[in-house]
């Protein structure tokens, strides 16, 4: 919440970490729904049928699991992807990313347009730590 209240706050913020360091539930799904924002994974944001103009016109847009979606061989995910997060930038909308990639492998991934937004004002955030799940 406090991110959303910083005057000069980025547009973008990326969450990145191993499963189960609490991305999901400590920040991307208590936004979304204190702020009346949109929560989607990634597996939903590419698949055919997903509102893409609700993505782009959400107050704040949580897109949780992203890098574990099947791009595959067509191009439709990944400019999908592109598509909703370039216009979000151009608007200054609020968006936090989640996921498991690195840094370099997230840029691989999603490409220059992508990555630039980051440069031009994205705060990556890299978490550390065992799961919050516990374990047997």
């Amino acid at each position: 919440e406090a991110w959303l209240a910083e005057p000069d706050r980025p547009p973008l913020l990326m969450l990145s970490g191993p499963a189960g360091v609490g991305k999901s539930i400590a920040a991307c799904a208590a936004i979304a729904s204190q702020v009346a924002g949109l929560y989607a994974t990634g597996y939903e944001l590419i698949r055919p049928g997903f509102d893409i103009a609700l993505a782009r016109a959400a107050r704040v847009l949580v897109v949780d699991q992203l890098g574990l979606e099947h791009l595959g061989s067509s191009t439709y995910g990944h400019a999908t992807v592109e598509e909703i997060l370039d216009a979000r930038y151009a608007s200054m909308a609020a968006t936090v990313l989640c996921g498991n990639l690195h840094r370099p492998q997230f840029e691989a991934r999603y490409g220059a347009v992508v990555a630039d937004r980051f440069r031009g004002g994205g705060r990556w955030v890299d978490l550390d730590g065992a799961s919050l799940r516990g374990g047997a």
